[in-house]
């Protein structure tokens, strides 16, 4: 029957089916029939829209524009006409006192609503990527597009929450000038003049603790900015963007790989707050060496072997926490059942060709190995979310209120040490059971376990570890893993928020309870969840359901 046809009345005592929606077949198939009016089609397709999706990808973008918006700009920074929001008061550069403190309470409420917004608005994204309708294609297309959603207004705002970005502009005019910024720093090296003037104060004599991949990479993007400070900041955002694209292939691989479903692993792995504030927004050049090292991890998992042992060599050539996926992918290199000498064959193997292309982009960057023993100079930082150094701070305390007079560099530097080696036992047993837990969740838990037990913490730290474990399947620890992220992109604030006099005077103590209470919150929402079974099963369980 064509459109206009009058229908044949139904035989007696035939009973009516229901009625399909306008446009749709009572089987599910698209009627050809045209809807009798204008006012139904609109209905029909505002059935389908799914509105949780709508209401979390609409809240992290207000997130994301209230963070971005109202973030302050580095007081040494020589550009600073950033796009402003309406009704969304950015901080003047000025040390205006009586302004700083009413912008202080502006600046923490805003902040506090984009963040708590923010992360509402993953967790939304997280729930809906395993309950949304369409095919894994759709579905992965949807998660990726809420994330390029939320990542826009950060690529036009101030680098956010970290002033690293300025460092990298400076070292890399100093490479493009033919010196060696692991060597000396930009105070050094540059002299005086807008390079300079942008780094911050703490950072101006240290050494580039960063290897010759991104040295290279620095000294490109100050040559294709024209040698400009403004414009090389600028660039290094769309480095960082480029290596959360790259990431964001091999993750895929990455969970077909392991039969996760691609969209949950990709709205866990990269469209958190982690990636979308710290690696874009803070501009590191972790995001470029979390593209290589998951990139890495997927060709291993599918046989190519030697293409693992480049890719991961140029994520160790970045920033050398990388080496633990190198020194596990030799562990594993012969085979995941082999016996010790066949083991130590491989680590010679990759060990043997690492070294000589690490060696190799030293010299074709000009730099010597003082990257590796610049490392230290990290360590300088005493104002940061590391359990072992606040540890030694608290032990400090202690010791005052017994009348020792004990500094804090020695206690903190014995319970850094401890941290240390800590990390490097658990990592070393990791490592032996890598062939029963994983390559690619053993890498993952390897950095985060190194991280938390290092010196130094950041959350940037953090992102690349995450994005391994979301692609080989959080399984039950999905909670406290969810919790773990989300509190993490929490630990740095904006450096125009001016704190109460008990917080400043108490700060390292706080800070110290505010890692216990992270940990107790991943502790207690891992045991909700597994008393009430609020969890999903395994990945590769909603796999096979569909």
């Amino acid at each position: 029957m064509t459109i206009g046809d009058v229908h044949e009345p139904l035989a007696p005592g035939t009973v009516s089916s229901p009625v399909a929606p306008i446009g749709v077949a009572g089987d599910g198939t698209v009627s050809p029939h045209e809807p009798p009016s204008g006012a139904a089609a609109p209905v029909s397709r505002l059935r389908s829209v799914d509105w949780k999706l709508v209401g979390a990808a609409l809240s992290g973008l207000i997130g994301s524009l209230l963070i971005t918006g109202s973030a302050p700009i580095h007081r040494f920074a020589v550009f600073h006409a950033y796009p402003k929001i309406p009704f969304v008061p950015r901080p003047p550069r000025t040390e205006n006192t009586a302004w700083n403190d009413l912008a202080s309470i502006m600046q923490l409420s805003l902040f506090l609503v984009g963040m708590v917004l923010m992360c509402l608005g993953w967790l939304g994204l997280v729930r809906r990527a395993d309950r949304m309708a369409g095919s894994e294609r759709r579905r992965l297309r949807t998660v990726l597009a809420v994330a390029v959603l939320w990542t826009l207004p950060v690529l036009v705002g101030p680098p956010l929450l970290s002033n690293d970005s300025y460092s990298y502009a400076a070292q890399g005019e100093m490479s493009a000038q033919g010196l060696d910024p692991t060597h000396e720093g930009p105070a050094v090296g540059l002299g005086r003049g807008d390079f300079l003037q942008q780094v911050d104060p703490f950072w101006r004599t240290a050494p580039a603790p960063y290897g010759p991949v991104w040295v290279l990479a620095g000294e490109g993007v100050v040559i294709a900015a024209g040698h400009s400070p403004v414009a090389s900041v600028w660039l290094f955002r769309a480095v960082a963007l480029l290596g959360v694209a790259i990431a964001t292939v091999g993750l895929v691989s990455l969970a077909r790989s392991h039969r996760v479903p691609v969209p949950i692993a990709v709205a866990v792995g990269i469209a958190n707050p982690l990636v979308v504030l710290h690696l874009v927004g803070g501009e590191h050049n972790d995001a470029l060496m979390m593209g290589f090292l998951v990139c890495g991890v997927a060709a291993a998992k599918k046989g190519r072997r030697w293409l693992a042992v480049l890719l991961l060599t140029f994520a160790t050539a970045i920033k050398l926490p990388a080496f633990i996926a190198l020194a596990i992918l030799a562990w594993q290199f012969e085979g995941v059942r082999v016996p010790l000498r066949r083991r130590i064959v491989g680590l010679v193997k990759v060990g043997g060709v690492a070294a000589a292309m690490i060696g190799a982009l030293c010299v074709v960057a000009g730099i010597g190995l003082g990257w590796v023993s610049a490392l230290k100079s990290t360590g300088k930082v005493m104002d940061t979310m590391s359990v072992t150094t606040l540890l030694g701070y608290s032990i400090t305390d202690l010791a005052h209120l017994v009348r020792l007079q004990v500094g804090f560099e020695t206690p903190v530097n014995i319970v850094r040490m401890i941290g240390v080696l800590a990390g490097a036992a658990l990592s070393f047993k990791l490592l032996i059971q890598s062939g029963k837990v994983g390559l690619a969740r053993a890498i993952g838990l390897c950095m985060i376990i190194m991280v938390l037990f290092g010196p130094v913490v950041w959350p940037w730290y953090l992102p690349a570890g995450f994005a391994l474990i979301a692609g080989s399947g959080l399984g039950k620890w999905r909670p406290s893993y969810l919790i773990g992220c989300l509190l993490a992109s929490w630990l740095v604030w904006p450096n125009n928020i001016v704190a109460h006099p008990f917080l400043v005077d108490n700060q390292r103590n706080l800070m110290l309870g505010v890692c216990i209470a992270t940990t107790l919150a991943c502790w207690i929402a891992q045991r909700h969840a597994a008393t009430h079974g609020r969890y999903l099963a395994d990945e590769e369980a909603l796999a096979a359901q569909g």
